[in-house]
Parts: structure tokens; C-alpha cells; sequence
């Protein structure tokens, strides 16, 4: 999946610092995400199926990464980046599985 993330704001030393920062949240979650989706983690879940849920987790991944521009917040929250947005992950998954849900039941 080729993404295009949104261009961080400040100064050129700040947007250095915090573009390495956020690459390397964005390779821990998909680690994550690569660790869930594991065929073997799923006994029953056909490889299609899981492809979707892959694309959907990174889409959730690349949005919530482009709600914060701003290359201090990245340099400030460094340390707990992931605690700061567990509430962004809800949230995406929620909405998520609410669209799921509704595209099962209208089948």
C-alpha cells in the first residue's frame, strides 16, 4: 500500500527529528499489525479476508499519523506516542468494524 503522509510542520531540525520519530511509530504498528494478521493467529480466517483487514489496519494507521502535522507534537509525545493515540485506535476500530458490521447485515 503506497501512502503519501502528510508533510510535518516546523522548523527544518524539528521536522528531521519528528519524521524519524513518527517512521519509526508507524513500523512498530505495522510489526503489530503484521503480528495479529499471522495466518497462523487465525485457524478459520480465509488469506482474503485478512488482506482486508491488513488494508483497512493500515488505512487506520496512515489516517491517524495525518491528524498530527505539527512536528513538535511528535517531539514531545516521543516517548509515549502509543499511549497518546490508543484513544485514535478505538476510535478507527469502532468506526471500522461499525462499517463491517452494517455491510454484513445488509447482505
Amino acid at each position: 500500500m503506497e501512502v503519501t503522509l502528510v508533510k510535518l510542520q516546523g522548523n527544518d531540525k524539528q521536522v528531521e527529528w519528528a519524521t524519524d520519530i513518527r517512521a519509526r511509530y508507524i513500523a512498530s504498528m505495522q510489526e503489530r499489525i503484521d503480528e495479529v494478521l499471522r495466518p497462523s493467529n487465525w485457524n478459520e480466517l480465509n488469506t482474503d479476508l485478512i488482506e482486508k483487514l491488513r488494508v483497512n489496519l493500515d488505512r487506520a494507521l496512515f489516517g491517524i499519523v495525518s491528524f498530527y502535522p505539527s512536528a513538535s507534537w511528535w517531539i514531545d509525545k516521543r516517548d509515549r506516542i502509543k499511549k497518546e493515540l490508543a484513544e485514535d485506535w478505538e476510535l478507527a476500530m469502532s468506526v471500522m468494524f461499525m462499517k463491517d458490521s452494517k455491510r454484513i447485515k445488509a447482505s
